[in-house]
């Protein structure tokens, strides 16, 4: 992760600035060809060297027909679990504030200051978001994973969500008082993805009880399907929201949403005990 988004987006920075003269878009596509490339690469030398198991000629569920079936499985299975709804409402509910700033954050930080923006170039945005900002989400995931392994989840739920809704308030800080150098926005950039990734953990108790055993390894930790499904929505609203309001009102509007997930913690149903080991 911190190779795609943080080295990748600094070497298009650098092919910016060595194709000045051209299109802006024509950096992000060479940049976009060149990693494609490499993926292309290793695919082929993976279909050359590696050999296919035995067993996936003899599963039946691993051809695309039991793929399907399996997942139609296990869609069913979680609408048989009782109230799995409230869970997938609370994880709507928590992560608003987060799909807000997804995308917004990066615009901002690129805007320039006429338009209210920080007017960073891709060299930082890359290396504050996509290298500093990478390994302090992964840092506080590994901090949330930690406690929760170590502390019960009812005393962690609060701290986990109200954790996941302070990113909101680091930007709303920097539209106050802009960053002058990278240091600082380093430093921010930091904290408001420190607390995205410990606050994720008050999503993964959720996440196991709707969905059983699926998720419950290591590789699997990032939830990414329904992670992604439930920020989806404010996604595509910040799009629309920030072509009609400034950075400072819209930071302002998706502070407030935190504060509104904060008051709904307690909808959150409690798991049962065996479903928190």
């Amino acid at each position: 992760v911190v190779l795609t988004y943080g080295l990748v987006i600094i070497a298009v920075g650098i092919l910016q600035i060595y194709f000045r003269e051209r299109r802006f878009t024509y950096s992000w596509s060479l940049g976009v060809y060149i990693t494609a490339g490499i993926f292309l690469f290793f695919m082929l030398l993976h279909l050359l060297i590696l050999r296919r198991p035995v067993n996936d000629r003899e599963h039946p569920t691993n051809t695309v027909g039991g793929s399907i079936k399996a997942e139609l499985h296990v869609i069913e299975r979680i609408r048989q679990r009782p109230l799995w709804w409230r869970h997938v409402l609370a994880l709507q509910l928590m992560l608003i504030p987060q799909g807000l700033l997804f995308f917004t954050r990066t615009i901002f930080l690129m805007d320039s200051p006429r338009r209210g923006g920080l007017g960073c170039t891709l060299q930082e945005i890359g290396f504050a978001q996509g290298t500093v900002g990478v390994i302090a989400f992964l840092t506080g995931m590994g901090a949330s994973r930690w406690l929760m392994n170590n502390m019960p989840q009812d005393k962690l739920r609060l701290i986990f969500t109200i954790s996941l809704g302070l990113s909101p308030f680091v930007y709303l800080f920097m539209t106050y008082y802009p960053p002058q150098s990278l240091m600082p926005l380093c430093i921010a950039t930091f904290q408001a993805q420190w607390f995205f990734g410990f606050g994720l953990g008050a999503c993964r108790t959720g996440i196991r009880y709707i969905s059983g055993d699926r998720y419950r390894n290591t590789v699997n930790i990032l939830y990414v399907p329904l992670i992604s499904m439930c920020m989806l929505t404010p996604m595509a609203a910040s799009g629309c929201m920030i072509e009609h309001l400034d950075y400072k009102t819209f930071f302002i509007i998706n502070a407030t949403t935190s504060i509104i997930a904060w008051t709904l913690i307690p909808i959150i149903p409690n798991t049962p005990k065996h479903q928190d080991r």
